[in-house]
């Protein structure tokens, strides 16, 4: 499914697909597929999997964001030497946990998953997404474990603020790693770099469980990779570099890429093969770069490269 973008500059995932289709997205495709792969045998998987294909259709934004939240957790749950039986409801959690936005004002999802401002009346919807998905599951007994770890994903680690009141290590594991792979998520969506959503979440006082939370963020090297947005032209696109907007193309306004995307070899191949003009260059891009420690920084400013 692509999106177009409507006459007020929203955008309308319910839009057919177009040119997005010839130029794809392999790394989706690819990691959709051994989801699925992984799914069709594991416990409850089916129905897990059956949410999976309805967000696919119904909300692709939400699927990306489920599918880095997985990500997330379990490299959380490989650091904490978790075993697959143990790490199995987090996962699903994970990937269950944008069911909810379905519910969502098609306003309010689509400031959610493309990084605009939200109201406090959008944080109000966003923060029952999760119990919102567990109510959805409430009658498959196989995903109890995982109904519990969504109804304590909102409850801060110290003020035991949530639908159950709990706090400390009386929040299930799987909550205090899904509230921090999910509010790390929506504060880069924002175009946010890796290191000021960290500070933003270190200051939010009693939110997060405080070792998880340096664990995580020793997992993204925040400490030595810096985060800018950068315009280049397609020529000079690298893989591994994310895309900061939407890519759409010059004549029609059909989008190519979703922003968000990562770009691998093959994608920019894919890019540069198009007919030149089709897309308005240059393009911004989130370009992660190694810094030293000690540097102040001044080499690494933002730049562009229209030329």
């Amino acid at each position: 499914m692509s999106s177009s973008r409507s006459s007020s500059g929203a955008r309308d995932d319910t839009a057919p697909a177009g040119v997005f289709e010839m130029v794809g997205t392999e790394s989706d495709a690819e990691a959709l597929t051994n989801l699925k792969r992984e799914l069709s045998t594991a416990v409850a998987g089916g129905v897990v999997l059956a949410f999976v294909e309805l967000l696919s259709l119904a909300r692709p934004a939400a699927l990306k964001r489920a599918l880095r939240l997985r990500r997330y957790v379990l490299e959380l749950a490989l650091e904490l030497g978790l075993d697959g039986e143990s790490s199995a409801p987090i996962e699903a959690a994970a990937l269950l946990s944008q069911v909810g936005s379905l519910t969502l004002p098609e306003a309010t999802a689509t400031r959610y998953y493309h990084g605009a401002t939200l109201s406090p009346a959008d944080l109000d919807l966003v923060e029952q997404l999760p119990a919102t998905a567990a109510d959805i599951l409430r009658h498959v007994e196989s995903l109890r474990e995982t109904r519990e770890i969504l109804l304590g994903q909102s409850e801060r680690f110290s003020s035991g603020r949530g639908r159950r009141p709990r706090h400390g290590s009386r929040i299930p594991l799987g909550s205090r790693m899904l509230k921090i792979a999910h509010d790390f998520d929506l504060l880069e969506a924002q175009e946010r770099s890796v290191e000021f959503a960290l500070s933003t979440m270190r200051g939010r006082g009693g939110w997060y469980d405080p070792e998880l939370l340096e664990l995580f963020a020793r997992l993204r090297g925040a400490s030595e990779v810096r985060t800018q947005i950068k315009e280049l032209r397609l020529r000079n696109l690298r893989a591994g570099m994310v895309f900061a907007e939407d890519i759409r193309s010059a004549t029609e306004g059909v989008l190519l890429i979703a922003r968000g995307q990562e770009a691998t070899a093959k994608l920019i191949e894919r890019l540069n093969a198009l007919p030149e003009g089709l897309v308005a260059e240059p393009v911004r891009m989130l370009v992660r770069e190694r810094t030293d420690r000690g540097s102040d920084g001044d080499n690494g400013e933002a730049g562009s490269d229209s030329r």
